[in-house]
Order: C-alpha cells, then sequence, then structure tokens
C-alpha cells in the first residue's frame, strides 16, 4: 500500500508508491543508500495494493487523507531501473494508471520509460514525469542509469504529450555553469521546468556547510545567488522554476517544487512551507481533526510514550505542534549581501539630503535614541522596521513603498513578511 514518512511535515506530495526496493543505479550519492542496503533490489509494492488505494482503501499512516492525492512514484527507488525489464511490476502499474486516470507524478533516471510499451501507456496516463538530470559530469557518479544524453533524449519524446520536470538534484556549486548552459537546450526540447536542491553531505567536507538536522548542506548565502540566476535564466527561455531546498522554498514559482500547479490536482497544503510561507493556502480537513489520524508522524516521534499519545491525537494535533517548533531551514530569511546593504544605505542617505533633515531629526520623530545612526551610517548598519520605515515617510517624502524599495535590491518579500531583514552585518529587525 502507498506509503507516507516524514515528508508529511514539509511536502504537498508525500504520499510514495515504490514498485521496487532497492536500486541498480547505484548513484554514489544516494540518501536512500545511507538507510539500507540498495544493491539488494527485490519486488516492492504490488499493483493490487495501488488499485485498492485508488479505489479509496487507506492504512494508518494514510489515516487523514480523504481525497485522491498525486502519488509521488519512485520516492525511495526508481521504477524504471534494470529489474524492470524481468519483473514487469511498473508496467502493470502503468497499466492501472492509465485506466483509472488517478494523478501521479513518476521519478526516473531511466531511459526505459520512452520505449514501448511504456511511453504509450505514459501518453494515456493522468501524469507528471520528472527526469533526475544535472550535468554530464554526473554520469560518473550515476553509472547505473542512463546518461545526460539519454536522458535528454527520452524526455524529448515524452514532453509534447505530457508535461515534464527536470530535477536538479542533488545540486553541487561546481555545475552551476553547466546547468545555466543546459537551460536553453531544455526549453528547446519541451521541458516544462526545472526543480533544483542542494546535495545533502554526510559529513563537512566541503568549507563553509552548515549542519540541518543530520546533514551538512551548502549554506543559503551560497545557494541564493546560483539558485536566483537559475530562475532568471529559466524565465528567459521560458521555463518554470521550482525550489526543491526548504530554506528557499518560496523563492520558486510555486510552493509545490513537484510542478504540478494548473492540472487540477488537489496536494496537501497542510504542512509547514505553506503554514510559513503561504498562510492564507494552509487548513485542514475535517479528516484531519479526528482523533487517531495521527500515525503518519511516528517515524518523526520513535518512543514508547509518544506511541501512546500519537494514538489519541489528530493530524492538526500533532501538525499544529511541530509548527511551533524552531526549525534549521529557517536560514532561508533574507538576508542583504554587502553590496545590497551598501546599495540600500546610500538610498536611504539619499533620501535624508533630499528633505533637507538630519538623522537626529529622524530619530526625534521616531521617538528613538541613535536608532537613525544605524539607518544612515556605516557602522552597524540596519534597514528600517516597516513601521519605523512608514513614519520616516512622513518627513522623507521620496522614499518609495517599503515593498517596493525592498524589491529593488532583490530581497523576497514572502520571507520578509516572516523573518524581518538581515543585513549582511547581522542586525535584524
Amino acid at each position: 500500500m502507498p506509503r507516507c514518512g516524514s515528508q508529511i511535515i514539509l511536502c504537498d506530495v508525500p504520499v510514495r508508491y515504490d514498485t521496487y526496493k532497492g536500486c541498480g543505479h547505484a548513484c554514489s550519492y544516494c540518501f536512500v543508500g545511507r538507510k539500507v542496503d540498495i544493491s539488494k533490489i527485490t519486488t516492492d509494492e504490488s499493483v493490487k495494493s495501488l488499485a485498492e488505494f485508488i479505489k479509496g482503501k487507506r492504512t494508518l499512516e494514510t489515516s487523514w487523507l480523504d481525497w485522491d492525492i498525486p502519488l509521488h512514484w519512485g520516492g525511495m527507488s526508481d521504477p524504471f531501473q534494470p529489474l524492470e525489464r524481468i519483473h514487469k511490476r511498473s508496467l502493470e502499474s502503468l497499466k492501472v494508471f492509465a485506466e483509472t486516470q488517478y494523478p501521479f507524478i513518476v521519478s526516473t533516471k531511466s531511459a526505459l520509460i520512452g520505449e514501448e510499451p511504456y511511453l504509450s501507456l505514459i501518453k494515456k496516463s493522468n501524469c507528471v514525469v520528472q527526469f533526475s538530470i544535472a550535468s554530464p559530469q554526473y554520469d560518473k557518479i550515476e553509472q547505473g542509469a542512463a546518461t545526460f544524453e539519454q536522458r535528454m533524449r527520452t524526455a524529448a519524446k515524452i514532453a509534447p504529450y505530457k508535461r515534464v520536470i527536470f530535477r536538479i538534484q542533488p545540486y553541487i556549486t561546481r555545475i552551476f555553469t553547466d546547468v545555466i548552459k543546459e537551460i536553453r537546450q531544455f526549453a528547446e526540447i519541451g521541458v516544462y521546468g526545472v526543480v533544483v536542491e542542494g546535495m545533502k553531505f554526510t559529513t563537512p567536507k566541503a568549507n563553509g556547510l552548515v549542519r540541518i538536522g543530520n546533514d551538512f548542506c551548502y549554506p543559503v548565502s551560497t545557494l541564493l545567488p546560483q539558485f536566483k540566476a537559475i530562475k532568471e535564466t529559466c524565465h528567459k527561455y521560458g521555463l518554470k522554476f521550482y525550489c526543491g531546498e526548504n530554506r528557499l522554498r518560496a523563492l520558486g514559482d510555486n510552493l509545490c517544487c513537484c510542478g504540478v500547479e494548473d492540472l487540477g490536482w488537489r496536494v496537501n497544503t497542510a504542512n509547514l512551507n505553506h503554514r510559513l510561507f503561504d498562510p492564507d493556502s494552509f487548513g485542514y480537513t475535517e479528516t484531519m481533526k479526528r482523533k487517531g489520524t495521527a500515525y503518519v508522524f511516528k517515524c518523526l516521534e520513535q518512543t514508547t510514550f509518544s506511541a501512546f499519545e500519537i494514538a489519541e491525537s489528530s493530524f492538526k494535533d500533532k501538525m499544529d505542534e511541530y509548527i511551533c517548533k524552531p526549525y534549521a531551514f529557517k536560514e532561508g530569511s533574507p538576508v542583504m549581501n554587502k553590496e545590497q546593504s551598501e546599495k540600500a544605505r546610500l538610498y536611504l542617505c539619499k533620501c535624508l539630503k533630499e528633505a533637507g533633515i538630519t538623522a537626529a531629526a529622524v530619530d526625534k520623530h521616531l521617538g528613538t535614541h541613535g536608532m537613525a545612526g544605524h539607518y544612515f551610517g556605516a557602522s552597524q548598519w540596519a534597514f528600517p522596521t516597516f513601521e519605523a520605515y512608514e513614519k520616516m515617510r512622513q518627513i522623507m517624502p521620496t522614499l518609495g513603498e517599503y515593498e517596493a524599495v525592498l524589491k529593488s535590491f532583490g530581497i523576497n518579500m514572502r520571507f520578509v513578511k516572516i523573518y524581518g531583514i538581515k543585513t549582511s552585518l547581522g542586525s535584524e529587525d
């Protein structure tokens, strides 16, 4: 039966379906390989269990779910890996998907999906096809998978019929130039969009990595300028940009990084990303409020006491708890780099001069002692809070609107509304 695990607190499409356990692609960076021996490949969930889920059957893990949520097929193992040629478990699953028109997202690194009879079934299905593809450099570390060029040719076969998303995951900074150059090729073969997520390292192998949970990751200050450049290039060639990096999720064109918007599919928005970045879309169903629907959180709280608590709780009860917890992905708060900070400071100084007043006059108007020195001076500089800024506009008429000014310095307003502003010097409103 399709499963749901720890991604429930963050992901819009957290229910996964896997036709195999283990994977013959043997990518050297595979996160699944950290937990189990992926070289031992066997069949996994049955076609019968898929059909039962589609008819509405639910397990304890999915008891909170009362609608036809899209399934993520291939969350832990590639459905079209070499063993598929023998067992054809994915072929039989495709027949069920095509017949029922149940929505799904399939992730693969294989060219098999572009061969018959798979291609004809994909054309008939209600699906989005994702290819994990980053750079020809990865051919060396994905030796069991189709090559970069083979995946490109396969995607070109599917793109005229189905939405194709390229997953640049895991992203490492040294392929930045490759990705920028590749985007035009992606557009030419009909790719709809790309989703980018930084590599998660098991040890601090490279300088400057930050710890996020049990992983070591690139800091936001490293990823943000590269991701923004990738986004701008995507838009230049008409592609959508999605961000799989939770710390920068709001940078994407949609909070659901799978690229399924406008398809009429209903995803799960009762998660932290929506609560933080788009609270208007956040909300619980009546089923989520029922006692006994919190079992999905068991994988996050594996103690005897928590098992009793979870049995007595609803999905809503547990998600409300997680909303209140501090999370490392909040590192995604907007940071003005040195160049942005200096441009903003000079802008404020220009408006002060145009108003013909002094910093002391601003302090007096704000009812503060010395804060204006931080707004206009180079030492411990800080950008004003929204409230202070609006008061300053009363006596500094050439100050532009708060949101427009921040956007002009390249600051994402979704972050600002949640976290405030952090400057390169560490000041915070």
